[in-house]
């Protein structure tokens, strides 16, 4: 599938395939190289968001209790429709991307295309994945499907629930078929998401400004804090405008890189909770010269070499600080069919340490999951 954008910034055309594993954004500066890895970042984002629209607009069949069937067939007879209705939805996203005012992107256009390969990538992933889903919504509403052989109907059903379940069709209340509904819409919302645009439940990006992230982030998120209890103790009638206004003072990445500072998790089970790709978070720690840690805090700590004492991320070396998240993804949130972006990784790094995180990046990719960087670095492009 290609992504391509015009007229953003310095920007006047750009095509991305998207299902490149390793993909490098290089040139001058002010040519607009962060912008469009903001607006992929924004795509894999928002595509869902926009897939669910289009799934619960669309399921118009009939539901019967208490199998509920839906063929997929028709929606993926439908995908020049759903991507361009992704790309008209991320477009009218940017403002929230960039955290600035749509009559910047008034010439902006964002394109989604599908050669006849991507159509048959997605429909058979539609056809393997709608068969092995199994999903929970809460602690006791369960769900698994099933896919009718050589169709491409999927079936749900209920096998747990945390509502009475009607003996009949006859008995079941608008209020269970509303949820069930949404439920199954949720369902098949993950099939098409896989489908077509299947790392948009693994997005994680590291931004040029990820060493003030870790700085400021307790200050930054006080102070969004505190716009949201002013709204709650004075509302107002344009409460809401006022409170979407001051919140997007940053760009999303922004504001998902200080989600992930305040939601890390304490390591007390540190062995359980590491992913596959942990070795590889060994390597960048000793790139680093140190652990990276999760106080009980729930902020990222460094442990040097040789110590035995924790430092906040404020005393750490620069180098540390652009890392520090880094570490923690591959630790604990990196899944193979994941993406990565980052912008600049080697920002405070020595030129060897700015190899060595290259050749980690390299593996990663290997093992499954897609990378993306903006780079500016001699050393990193003669890595690669």
């Amino acid at each position: 599938m290609k992504l391509t954008i015009r007229n953003l910034g310095r920007l006047t055309s750009a095509t991305i395939d998207l299902d490149a594993e390793f993909t490098v954004f290089t040139g001058r500066n002010n040519t607009s190289k962060t912008y469009v890895a903001h607006v992929i970042y924004g795509f894999y984002r928002f595509a869902r968001e926009y897939i669910s629209q289009f799934i619960r607009a669309d399921l118009q069949q009939g539901l019967r209790f208490p199998r509920w069937e839906y063929d997929l067939g028709p929606t993926i007879e439908k995908l020049d429709d759903l991507t361009n209705g992704i790309a008209s939805h991320l477009q009218s996203r940017l403002p929230s991307i960039f955290a600035t005012s749509p009559e910047f992107f008034a010439h902006t256009e964002i394109h989604l295309t599908c050669d006849d390969a991507d159509r048959h990538r997605i429909k058979q992933r539609v056809l393997d994945y709608s068969g092995n889903l199994f999903y929970s919504l809460g602690e006791s509403d369960t769900w698994e499907s099933s896919k009718r052989s050589e169709s491409s109907t999927v079936v749900f059903q209920r096998i747990s629930a945390s509502i009475v379940e009607p003996r009949s069709a006859r008995e079941a209340t608008p209020e269970y078929i509303d949820q069930a509904q949404l439920l199954f819409s949720i369902g098949i919302t993950e099939v098409i998401a896989y489908a077509v645009v299947p790392r948009s439940h693994l997005p994680f990006v590291l931004s040029t400004e990820r060493s003030a992230i870790q700085l400021f982030f307790r200050e930054l998120f006080a102070n969004r804090s505190a716009m949201v209890d002013a709204v709650l103790e004075e509302p107002k009638p344009d409460a809401v405008s006022q409170l979407q206004a001051k919140a997007r003072l940053y760009p999303l990445v922004i504001r998902d890189g200080l989600r992930v500072a305040v939601q890390t998790q304490p390591t007390a089970r540190r062995a359980q909770q590491q992913t596959e790709f942990a070795p590889l978070a060994e390597k960048l720690e000793r790139l680093i010269g140190g652990e990276v840690r999760v106080a009980a805090s729930n902020e990222l700590t460094f442990v040097p070499t040789g110590s035995d004492l924790a430092l906040d991320l404020q005393l750490a070396s620069s180098s540390v600080k652009s890392l520090a998240a880094l570490v923690y993804f591959l630790r604990t949130q990196a899944r193979a069919g994941g993406l990565l972006l980052i912008d600049e990784p080697e920002l405070n790094l020595h030129p060897d340490n700015q190899r060595r995180l290259t050749r980690i990046l390299a593996e990663l990719v290997r093992q499954g999951v897609s990378v993306l960087i903006t780079t500016h670095s001699d050393y990193v492009l003669r890595e690669l």
